[in-house]
């Protein structure tokens, strides 16, 4: 109805129009009359055009609050066309162009939000833990700074953890638009691992981790920075949900008929678990267990899951033990590189 009154009342001359403040009437009547006496000049002296004089018009800011408040927010009338013609699309090069987020799918826009976010909050983050490591190479030459040093560790586990979930994010939304691809390099999973849980040592003192590395090279052709996620993100849940005790294997598998040696991968808890009837659905998108107290958006095992995938490998989970026994054990497995 808001749509239909306002219509109506532009078309017609007389009668102010509701909910636009009288400054501004004043305003578009002067600069109406002031263009009709300078086209009436021009045409009776085409030589000696004369300028019109006007009444100074009090100026309305257009970004007062008061008077974007008091204007309608009912969308306009299409334009008509006039009697005998149908309505013409506007020329190529026309009018006002279509904006990126009108062109586009809201759920392209979507992507690109986060994809600018992501980078927006990844920039201060890198630039915290370079300075808390600046600082911690400084305080480790000092004697008797021992317990700064370990608390820096903390600083820096917390900003590994949000760049995780920033990173977790943006992966999650690359799956949806099937935008994530992949850097793979050789290298050895084995110092990999063990950097990592050297890190979740130091930052999570209240958790014992033990770590059960094997004696050979495992190297494949991965993606570092997206099996760093992977890893980061099962040690992250144990951590969470896992118990006072985690151990990390890392092994060796041989392959079966015409596949190769693999590397597997194995963090042990002993905390909530995984209910039977969940242990496949656990890695599907937006899937939380329900046994777990504030869990996540449940994304994170989506995530790790097509990683793994992308990689020819597999994820998965079972019980630590028999029923009654309380924990439980996720392990991935990579293809290694052929030798």
């Amino acid at each position: 109805m808001a749509a239909t009154s306002r219509g109506k009342q532009s078309s017609d001359v007389a009668g102010p129009v509701p909910g636009v403040p009288t400054a501004v009437l004043v305003a578009t009547a002067t600069t109406t009359a002031t263009t009709t006496t300078t086209k009436t000049a021009k045409d009776a002296h085409p030589r000696r055009p004369t300028a019109p004089t006007a009444q100074a018009t009090p100026l309305v800011s257009l970004a007062s609050p008061s008077l974007w408040a008091s204007v309608p927010t009912a969308p306009l009338a299409a334009p008509t066309a006039a009697p005998g013609r149908s309505p013409r699309a506007p020329r190529r090069g026309r009018g006002a162009a279509p904006t990126k987020a009108a062109a586009a799918p809201s759920a392209v826009a979507a992507v690109d939000f986060f994809d600018l976010a992501g980078h927006e909050l990844r920039a201060p983050m890198t630039a915290l833990k370079g300075q808390a490591q600046l600082l911690q190479r400084r305080l480790r030459r000092e004697e008797g700074r021992e317990r700064d040093v370990a608390d820096l560790d903390k600083i820096l586990f917390q900003v590994d953890r949000l760049n995780h979930q920033v990173g977790e994010l943006l992966d999650a939304t690359h799956l949806n638009q099937r935008r994530l691809t992949l850097a793979p390099v050789a290298f050895d999973l084995g110092p990999c691992v063990q950097r990592i849980v050297a890190e979740c040592v130091a930052g999570a003192d209240a958790t014992v981790l033990h770590f059960a590395p094997t004696t050979e090279p495992l190297v494949g052709q991965w993606d570092r920075l997206r099996i760093e996620a992977v890893i980061r993100e099962l040690l992250f849940n144990a951590l969470k949900y896992g118990g006072d005790e985690i151990v990390v294997r890392l092994t060796r598998e041989p392959g079966q008929g015409a596949s190769g040696d693999q590397a597997r991968i194995e963090v042990e808890d002993h905390g909530i678990g995984v209910p039977a009837a969940e242990r496949r659905a656990i890695f599907a998108e937006r899937v939380r267990g329900s046994n777990a107290e504030q869990a996540g958006v449940g994304l994170g095992l989506y995530v790790a899951r097509e990683i793994v995938r992308r990689h020819h490998g597999q994820i998965g989970v079972r019980p630590r033990g028999p029923r009654g026994i309380r924990g439980s054990v996720f392990w991935v497995t990579l293809p290694l590189a052929n030798d």
